[in-house]
């Protein structure tokens, strides 16, 4: 790029523009909708080094959710293809290796794509009795106070996570008492679960759209 000032005199050339990490993104007052999907890719790869997989978001309160679901898809794939719905509510890119899938909390829709079996789940944090955590998350109730002691933050929290994890590991055909393990955690909220052959990247973040922070979920195989 070339500044010429307004006499014509040349002030500026820039040949290339190289970026450096200094530290992790932390962000407290809230997402806006378009930089969060790219937030969480970056993350998902920093997590998952081998991971080849494309977010996206979608956010348009007049759009029914499949049609912010198609959108989304569309987006993650870059390409405008035909996508077909499984009776279990799962799109699918006929005739393609890709694998994707979508989730939603109220208007706020994301989307995951790649070419290994992805998944992903956004669920809303909601305080609920332990008792009824308990019966929701079946054999993975005992993860909630480890990653609730692990990540610094309440049991809702925590348990919102798990079942995020679990609604991931429905949507990847796997059974649901699966067993989850505690990989790794850090300061900056986000953890690595374990699944057999499986990973989930874990994080609850606080968005612009929503009045309540949203735990969200990506698995890849």
């Amino acid at each position: 790029m070339t500044v010429w000032g307004q006499n014509g005199e040349l002030r500026e050339t820039w040949e290339g523009l190289h970026l450096q990490n200094v530290s992790p993104i932390t962000w407290q007052q809230g997402w806006l909708e378009p930089l969060l999907a790219p937030y969480i890719e970056r993350r998902v790869q920093e997590l998952i080094p081998n991971a080849s997989l494309r977010v996206a978001t979608r956010h348009e309160i007049t759009e029914p959710r499949r049609t912010r679901s198609e959108k989304a898809i569309r987006k993650c794939l870059g390409v405008e293809t035909e996508l077909v719905w499984r009776p279990d509510g799962k799109p699918e890119v006929p005739n393609s290796d890709k694998s994707v899938s979508t989730a939603h909390a109220g208007d706020l829709t994301l989307a995951v794509a790649g070419p290994m079996l992805v998944a992903c789940d956004l669920e809303p944090v909601v305080k609920r009795e332990d008792q009824v955590w308990r019966d929701l998350l079946g054999i993975h109730r005992d993860l909630v106070e480890i990653i609730a002691h692990e990540a610094g933050e309440d049991n809702d929290k925590a348990a919102t996570r798990i079942w995020t994890a679990r609604e991931c590991l429905k949507k990847a055909g796997a059974l649901l008492d699966t067993p989850l393990t505690l990989k790794s955690s850090e300061k900056t909220g986000w953890i690595l679960l374990g699944a057999g052959e499986m990973t989930i990247v874990s994080s609850v973040v606080s968005v612009k759209m929503s009045d309540t922070p949203l735990a969200l979920a990506v698995l890849y195989k």
